[in-house]
C-alpha cells in the first residue's frame, strides 16, 4: 500500500473532459496505490492520462525518498555533535576538577613473563577444576570496580598468560581492596589517581604486585 499525494490541478484537467473520465483514471490511480494493481482496458484518453499522472506521482515518490534521507541524514549528523558536544562538555569538567590535583605514580612490579594472547584475544577455557584457587578469583571478580568480561573469559586468559599461580591467586582480592583503599584515600588528599583500567589491563600489568606509595 502505498502513500500518494493528489494534486488539485489533476482533478480539475480531468473533469475538464468529462466527470467519467476523472472517476476512471482516478479509480485506475487508486488501484495502483492502494493494490499495486495496474489498469486493463482503459479508453485511449483515460490511459494517456493514467501513464502521465502515474509518472508524476513516481518522480514525486523519488524527491519524497530523498528528502526523507536526506533528513534522517541531518538527524544523525546532529545526534553526533549533540554527543560530541556533551563528551567535550564532560572532558571539560573532568579537567576542571582535576585541575588543581597532584598527580600520583604507582610503581610497577611484575615479575612474572606473560603469555601473549592471540590477536583476537581468544583463549581456550580454563577448566575450573584443574586448578585450585578459583574461589579467590571469583571473590577478586565480584569485587573488581572497573569493566571486565564474563569471568571465565577473565579466568582462562589469566591463566593463558600466567599459568598456574597458585597461591598467589589468593592475594588477588587482598591486593585489589588494597587499590580500591587507596584510591579513595589518595582522592581524598587531593591527588588524581585515575580510573580503574578494564580487568584484562588490571591482570596483565600484573597490578596485584604494585607498590603502593603512602603520600602524605
Amino acid at each position: 500500500m502505498k502513500n500518494i499525494i493528489i494534486k488539485e490541478e489533476w482533478i480539475k484537467a480531468l473533469e475538464e473532459e468529462s466527470v467519467e473520465l476523472r472517476d476512471t483514471v482516478m479509480g485506475a490511480i487508486y488501484d495502483y496505490a492502494l493494490r499495486g494493481k495496474e489498469p486493463e482496458g482503459l479508453p485511449p484518453v483515460a490511459a494517456v492520462a493514467y501513464r502521465l499522472i502515474k509518472a508524476e506521482i513516481i518522480a514525486m515518490e523519488r524527491d519524497l525518498d530523498f528528502d526523507g534521507a536526506r533528513e534522517a541524514a541531518i538527524r544523525r549528523k546532529r545526534a553526533m555533535q549533540r554527543r560530541a558536544e556533551r563528551q567535550a562538555a564532560r572532558n571539560s569538567e573532568e579537567k576542571r576538577q582535576n585541575a588543581g590535583a597532584r598527580v600520583i605514580t604507582i610503581e610497577k612490579r611484575p615479575i612474572h613473563n606473560a603469555r601473549p594472547l592471540p590477536k583476537s584475544g581468544k583463549v581456550p577455557q580454563t577448566h575450573v577444576n584443574d586448578y585450585d584457587h578459583f574461589n579467590s578469583f571469583e571473590e577478586f571478580y565480584d569485587l573488581y570496580p572497573g569493566q571486565k568480561d564474563d569471568i571465565m573469559e577473565e579466568y582462562s586468559r589469566l591463566v593463558w598468560q600466567f599459568g598456574k599461580l597458585n597461591d598467589e591467586m589468593d592475594t588477588l582480592p587482598i591486593a585489589l581492596r588494597n587499590h580500591i583503599g587507596w584510591h579513595r584515600t589518595m582522592t581524598e588528599k587531593g591527588y588524581r589517581t585515575g580510573q580503574f583500567p578494564t580487568m584484562q589491563r588490571w591482570l596483565t600489568e600484573q597490578s596485584w604486585r604494585d607498590r603502593l606509595p603512602d603520600v602524605e
